[in-house]
């Protein structure tokens, strides 16, 4: 536990929202920044699922907390203005009562005769810890995941004690997608032999139920864009068991390993089944039989409701249901949609996105000098000197990225003035940007056509169709291209239904070829066959395109533009199926390492544009 953690017991029962209740039991919470004096600059801290109080580093524990991108002097949430708490959970194993506690009505840990534990529970044992600190009414609740239905629970049970809501990737109620995934996860737990009903050996927990559980909700929290640029099918590097036929072989299998072994063991069984349980009972339409009547419920002056793209446990539409709701009883209620590859989890990890939005909402000056020096100083507290290291390479890069910048303004201040060249750069770094994100799509969209090529290589259904003459490679911009002499046969092969084509064609009459655009063309089984009955012949020209002749073999065709013929009989043994698929695997994964380069320069490139920007905001 926290060293910086604050304990308060509060004696007599607390009933339970679903029956049942809890004999005297404790919060522990954490603090930073302090009340004013009129007490109304107070925010409460809901988390997600498995974090604990200790939300962000202090003078009392310098530890790097959960959340330490947002909580502190010049961040979002601005310990200098503002009196942050926030309390471990009721129900949690971090010192807050729970399943893992003793109940002090019987002298043994609760385990299963803890009683129904409930969103509502959670908010209610949170407000009795903030009228513990003399706080009457709250500036705002912020709630995160699980914590933003803890935070709902917390506004409408108490309508007068918040001025402010502030909702992150939660909901008013979790949809069947969300609830089976939990429900699997506890049956993983509950499944393992050593749960034994709940009454497993506390220093022998049922590790392995647990590992699966956290390996199901990995997948749930990130995207899977985001792993497909992260991993691709990069290779592990992990030493396996030898003889081991099902080792781990692929970087995202090792991935989840690590983050399974880490919870594991960190967390109680028994707790997590409570309140992943709690998660999918909460439903805002109890609070008076409906969600419009809930929300009419609400007394807020302002809220601010975060969604992610990307985010499958609690997709954006349930952003926007949450958002129009409060937009009826409080007009003065902002969504913003975040495009983030790392789905759910983005609020844990993508602080360059949400830091902004949850500054602008508390009026705030945030810094971002500030978070580099909590990392540095956190870094170099825990003697990680590699992660320090990087720190360093951090703002040496920034301070040669501003000289350079200083350099260029000075160089060229006799033609115009300072501002004004910044401006035409930052307008040439955004078309630098569109162009980026316009040859990442075309890349991801190469890489799609392939494994879709790959899995209807696989599938085998290609008996019986003529594929003489007819086919093709992809080139960099993500297109199909066929040459002009194939015409006849691709029509007749869709006027004879073997084909679905194309919604636009296009023939570029100067180079002899058709592009078919993989985001307006369907494809099928036969499409795939009549197309990929052979491959490009070299990776490094992406704009050649192949064709097979059953009685000459492999071409390679060309045209006035700049390439030669090439024709070599000898390649279609290449064309044989398994060879084709190897090509075409080898070039699906090269495009993959490619889509790495092309976002790490992308994401280089947006760094130097928000330097601009901020200059230009000086």
């Amino acid at each position: 536990m926290s060293t910086a953690t604050k304990t308060v017991t509060f004696e007599g029962r607390f009933a339970m929202h679903r029956g049942g209740h809890l004999e005297s039991p404790t919060l522990v919470y954490e603090t930073w920044g302090e009340l004013n004096a009129a007490g109304d600059n107070g925010i409460l801290i809901f988390s997600g699922l498995s974090p604990s109080a200790h939300a962000a580093s202090s003078e009392d524990d310098q530890s790097a907390g959960w959340w330490e991108d947002m909580i502190g002097s010049g961040l979002p949430i601005d310990a200098d203005r503002f009196f942050v708490i926030a309390v471990n959970s009721l129900g949690s194993c971090f010192g807050s009562t729970g399943a893992a506690s003793v109940n002090p009505e019987t002298g043994q840990l609760y385990r299963l005769e803890f009683p129904v534990l409930t969103m509502e529970d959670i908010a209610e044992s949170a407000h009795m810890v903030v009228q513990h600190l003399g706080i009457k009414v709250l500036h705002s609740v912020v709630g995160c995941s699980m914590g933003g239905m803890s935070g709902l629970a917390y506004c409408v049970r108490h309508p007068e004690a918040s001025r402010s809501l502030v909702s992150i990737s939660s909901c008013t109620r979790s949809l069947p997608f969300a609830i089976a995934v939990r429900s699997l996860q506890r049956e993983m737990i509950r499944r393992d032999p050593k749960w034994l009903a709940g009454s497993y050996d506390q220093s022998d927990p049922p590790i392995m139920g647990q590992r699966l559980a956290r390996k199901l909700g990995m997948i749930t929290y990130r995207s899977a864009k985001e792993w497909e640029r992260r991993f691709g099918r990069e290779r592990a590097t992990d030493q396996a068991e030898p003889g081991d036929p099902f080792k781990i072989d692929f970087s995202v299998e090792s991935y989840l390993q690590s983050h399974a072994e880490k919870f594991s063991g960190a967390f109680d069984a028994n707790c997590y089944l409570y309140l992943s349980r709690a998660s999918d009972l909460f439903d805002f339409a109890e609070h008076g039989g409906s969600v419009s009547a809930a929300f009419g419920r609400l007394m807020l002056e302002r809220a601010l409701v975060i969604g992610v793209e990307t985010d499958i446990l609690f997709p954006p539409h349930q952003q926007r249901e949450l958002a129009d709701g409060l937009k009826k009883v409080c007009k003065n209620t902002t969504l913003v949609e975040l495009d983030c590859i790392r789905g759910h989890d983005s609020f844990l990890v993508d602080m360059d996105a949400f830091r902004p939005v949850i500054c602008d909402f508390f009026e705030g000056d945030c810094k971002k000098s500030a978070v580099i020096f909590r990392r540095f100083s956190a870094n170099f507290r825990r003697q990680d000197w590699f992660a320090l290291l990087l720190d360093l390479l951090i703002v040496v890069v920034g301070i040669y990225l501003g000289l350079q910048v200083d350099a260029w303004n000075s160089a060229r201040q006799d033609r115009a003035t300072e501002r004004e060249y910044m401006e035409r750069l930052l307008a040439d770094m955004e078309e630098s940007i569109a162009a980026q994100k316009s040859a990442m799509d075309s890349n991801d969209a190469g890489i799609t056509a392939m494994d879709y090529i790959l899995d209807t290589l696989n599938a085998g259904s290609f008996d019986g169709v003529d594929n003489e003459k007819v086919l093709v490679g992809i080139n960099s911009f993500g297109y199909v291209t066929v040459p002009s002499t194939n015409v006849v046969t691709l029509r007749e092969l869709q006027s004879t239904g073997s084909i679905s084509l194309i919604k636009d064609v296009s023939v570029r009459e100067s180079i002899g070829q058709f592009e078919l655009s993989l985001a307006e063309a369907e494809f099928s089984a036969a499409t795939t066959l009549s197309l990929m009955s052979a491959i490009m012949p070299e990776v490094a020209s992406w704009t050649r395109y192949a064709t097979v002749d059953q009685d000459k073999g492999f071409h390679a065709v060309a045209n006035d533009e700049g390439y030669t013929d090439i024709q070599d009989p000898g390649f279609d043994r290449m064309l044989a199926s398994s060879d084709a698929q190897q090509l075409i695997s080898w070039m699906s994964a090269w495009s993959k390492y490619h889509a790495i380069i092309l976002a790490q320069h992308h994401e280089a490139t947006l760094e130097f544009r928000n330097l601009l920007r901020e200059r230009l905001e000086q």
